[in-house]
């Protein structure tokens, strides 16, 4: 079985990042919903996993170098690239 394809959408704890997020989750990939702090990012995750849907929480503020390098380093934990 291949490897879950994998998407990262910033800005997902509201607005037009959250339906973005709802959407691709929809059609299958393990989305990161990433945040400036995780428990935004894990209050945007819980009604995407409730739904059963593939929904990971990830801190990420793309202003911040530091915030960039952890970020990066979570999703190489799961796989070698996003798709």
């Amino acid at each position: 079985m291949p490897p879950p394809r994998l998407a990262l959408v910033t800005g997902a704890a509201a607005g037009l990042g959250f339906e973005i997020a709802r959407g691709l989750a929809s059609a299958g990939p393990r989305v990161f919903l990433s945040a400036r702090d995780l428990p935004r990012a894990t209050a945007a995750a819980a009604p995407l996993r409730a739904a059963g849907l593939d929904a990971v929480p990830l801190a990420l503020d793309v202003a911040d170098a530091g915030s960039i390098r952890n970020a990066a380093a979570a999703v190489a934990r799961e796989a070698r690239a996003l798709d």
